[in-house]
């Protein structure tokens, strides 16, 4: 398992899990009540209330049956969310039947599991155009990315109140006054935290610049040397993409996750980013 601890804007994030493409991911925060991704059994995922599974490819949703599962036979009846793709929701309904059944000792035809245990089912195209409450602070927003199946990516929001411009400058008594009258005096205002882009091409990024702002991004990257530059064709990033595209990035901090499983030292990809001035490489952690 990685750890990384960043401290954003006055906030202390702890970013637990693994990730290799092809293989497994899932990449857990805490202190947001997130999981991205649910391709292999991180305990530390099971606690959390709100797994956002990018797409349905197996090494990242396969162990997600496992954390419904748990939950139910340890008694963890707290509601949780499970946000993915609408196309991702009656197979995963038909794996969650097949495993009761199995769990169960029976046979012969599967009955459809059509409501899942202590669990809301959203789906990503619904979060598309709305906030979509994680907690009673956070909430996310989905993005359609580009991969070989649908996939997406998922932008978190911290959710604040400003005061409002005519109120500025009032004293104490004048705005007790206001709030007795009924009168709201503060907008919402929704600032982005952390970006997950899910498998995607660079493309996706592209089509959606809300990625390039955000404090927080957790990017993949599956290529990192020229004997991997064809896997832009699999609609992964490489890179060069990146560093093609570098002066877009406004992020604090870059970090990048499913690395293909054929890179077996750490320091040979730190030595990739060479290629990068110091003040952006500065910027970046490879998730390893």
């Amino acid at each position: 398992m990685s750890h990384l601890k960043l401290n954003i804007n006055k906030c202390t994030y702890n970013i637990y899990g693994y990730s290799r493409g092809g293989e497994k991911t899932c990449i857990v925060i805490p202190e947001l009540d997130v999981v991205f991704d649910f391709g292999y059994v991180e305990s530390k995922a099971i606690p959390i209330n709100n797994k956002l599974i990018s797409h349905g490819h197996i090494d990242h949703i396969g162990s997600l049956h496992t954390d419904h599962y748990f939950r139910w036979s340890n008694k963890i009846l707290k509601q949780q969310q499970y946000i993915m793709p609408e196309q991702c929701m009656n197979p995963y309904k038909m794996v969650i039947s097949g495993f009761a059944h199995m769990n169960n000792g029976k046979i012969g035809k599967i009955n459809m599991i059509t409501e899942l245990k202590n669990i809301t089912l959203t789906s990503s195209e619904n979060c598309i155009n709305n906030m979509t409450p994680l907690t009673n602070e956070y909430y996310c927003k989905s993005f359609l990315m580009d991969h070989r199946i649908i996939s997406f990516g998922y932008i978190i929001y911290r959710k604040s109140k400003k005061l409002k411009p005519e109120y500025i400058g009032l004293n104490k008594s004048d705005y007790i006054e206001l709030k007795k009258s009924g009168i709201e005096i503060t907008n919402e205002i929704y600032s982005p935290v952390v970006g997950y882009t899910g498998d995607t091409s660079i493309n996706g990024l592209l089509n959606n610049i809300d990625f390039f702002d955000v404090p927080i991004l957790l990017m993949e990257c599956t290529g990192f040397d020229q004997d991997d530059i064809d896997i832009r064709l699999d609609n992964h990033i490489h890179l060069n993409d990146i560093y093609e595209h570098k002066n877009k990035f406004n992020c604090q901090k870059i970090i990048l996750y499913h690395i293909s499983p054929k890179y077996k030292n750490l320091d040979y990809l730190l030595s990739w980013l060479s290629v990068f001035d110091d003040d952006f490489k500065s910027k970046i952690e490879i998730f390893y």
